[in-house]
């Protein structure tokens, strides 16, 4: 899953794993254990961004996900 903020990568992980999934909120993207959770979250940090620099920074995440083996 991606976020644009902290907090909003937080608050979705509460609600997955309140219904029982394992969320992880992906800080760092040597992140180790991260294959192991049912949900992957990744902040872009993007919110307050320009919509040109919001896109790169997602299509970024988007490409780090997919090489992670994440779908």
């Amino acid at each position: 899953m991606l976020a644009d903020d902290l907090t909003g990568a937080c608050d979705a992980g509460v609600r997955f794993a309140a219904r029982g999934f394992s969320a992880v909120v992906r800080l760092d993207p040597k992140c180790k254990g991260a294959d192991l959770c049912d949900l992957l979250i990744v902040t872009t940090n993007s919110r307050n961004d320009a919509p040109e620099a919001a896109r790169s920074k997602v299509a970024r995440a988007c490409r780090e996900l997919i090489e992670d083996g994440r779908k």
